[in-house]
């Protein structure tokens, strides 16, 4: 086998063995395409064309997040989350005894930023992060913001992405999407903004 075609399965099964050790035993549930889906009781959203929910969630999980993905999730993952409460984290840190950085109601825009890259950085061990742009943006009536970054991780794949996170009644919501940088993030990015442009938070206040 050629060396390049050998480093790259190699770094395919880096990735892949990291993301299992994130989600656990990984199990997936079909989300068909049509219909309306409701993600933890939170908010509702369209999906457009059919993704694989990861039902079985390891540590990474603050019971607030649904991960989905199209082609595999060392390829593309969605994560959403749904209604993320004063002083609970975004992300729980996988294999750390390092506390994870907490939402803040009320948090100003700017901060949800710095919340969003620590607490992605932390999880999915990014060792190169980058904002490739930020601002604001309202979704569902709630005023948030939009930011578009790259990454690289432990398997030195370039990875692009994008999150919206916006604040309502005191909870954060969140759309994010990464994928390799090659073909899958440019692939999913228009099915990623219209999955932006159907949500809507199941208002409880």
């Amino acid at each position: 086998m050629p060396q390049f075609a050998i480093r790259t399965l190699a770094r395919s099964l880096a990735v892949l063995c990291a993301l299992v050790a994130l989600s656990g035993c990984v199990h997936y549930a079909l989300i068909p395409s049509t219909e309306k889906v409701t993600v933890r009781s939170g908010m509702t959203i369209q999906p457009g064309i059919e993704w694989n929910r990861i039902t079985a969630l390891g540590a990474a999980d603050t019971g607030n997040l649904d991960f989905w993905t199209v082609d595999g999730e060392q390829l593309d993952l969605l994560i959403l989350a749904a209604g993320i409460e004063d002083g609970r984290p975004l992300f729980n840190i996988t294999g750390s005894d390092e506390k994870p950085p907490a939402y803040r109601a009320g948090m100003p825009t700017e901060d949800l930023s710095s919340l969003f890259e620590s607490a992605f950085t932390k999880t999915f061990k990014a060792k190169v992060f980058t904002v490739r742009s930020l601002k604001p943006q309202t979704v569902a009536g709630g005023e948030g913001i939009r930011l578009d970054f790259s990454f690289s991780g432990e398997d030195e794949l370039d990875r692009d992405g994008v999150a919206v996170l916006v604040q309502k009644n005191g909870k954060l919501y969140m759309v994010a999407h990464q994928g390799a940088r090659l073909h899958y993030r440019p692939k999913y990015a228009p099915e990623v903004d219209r999955i932006i442009a159907s949500m809507r938070i199941i208002d409880k206040a």
